[in-house]
């Protein structure tokens, strides 16, 4: 059983004759010459859906069949559409890459700017951790003070009782107490 490709118009079936450049497929269609196409994107240009009866004219006027018309009308359509959805892709493709650049720009900056607030955060937490245990330290020294104080003024208070001085008024001063530190306050906030 032997399998012969093309057939008797030249499409290359045993060699004895050379393949028909015009020949696509199975079926006889043929290639148009220069002008023909010429004529019709000129025509195309004008109408690019003529009715029937321009079609059979111009297959008339360019010796080619009506079919022939009719289909190169329909492909040039289907090529000029699929032009212009690939042009609307591409500028889609393009106005989407532009978007996601901006997307990532932002993306980026919002990102810094979260990460540089949040080191302020931190900072300023442990700027306020270190002034709470300064101020703890100072209440500390001030309490101790204030402890001191007390002990030195009983000591002062003997030692003048011991040595006939009897009821010195000896001035009493807190260091820390509720009292000086509100108006401590008041008078740092009236500033």
């Amino acid at each position: 059983m032997s399998l012969v490709l093309g057939g008797a118009n030249g499409s290359g079936g045993n060699g004895d004759q050379p393949p028909n450049p015009n020949w696509w497929g199975n079926n006889h269609s043929h290639r148009h010459t220069p002008e023909q196409i010429a004529k019709l994107e000129e025509y195309f240009k004008l109408c690019p859906n003529p009715k029937h009866e321009m079609q059979t004219e111009l297959s008339k006027h360019l010796g080619m069949e009506p079919k022939q018309v009719k289909f190169w009308f329909q492909n040039r359509r289907t090529q000029v559409r699929n032009a212009t959805i690939y042009h609307e892709n591409d500028v889609l493709h393009q106005e989407n890459e532009r978007l996601r650049s901006t997307n990532i720009a932002l993306n980026k900056t919002w990102s810094d700017q979260c990460l540089q607030q949040s080191r302020e955060i931190v900072r300023l937490n442990v700027e306020n951790d270190r002034i709470r245990r300064e101020n703890a330290r100072i209440v500390d020294i001030a309490v101790n003070m204030n402890q001191e104080l007390k002990r030195l003024r009983s000591q002062l208070a003997n030692l003048l009782w011991s040595s006939g001085a009897g009821s010195a008024s000896v001035p009493i001063v807190d260091l820390v107490s509720p009292s000086s530190s509100t108006s401590y306050e008041s008078s740092e906030q009236a500033k």
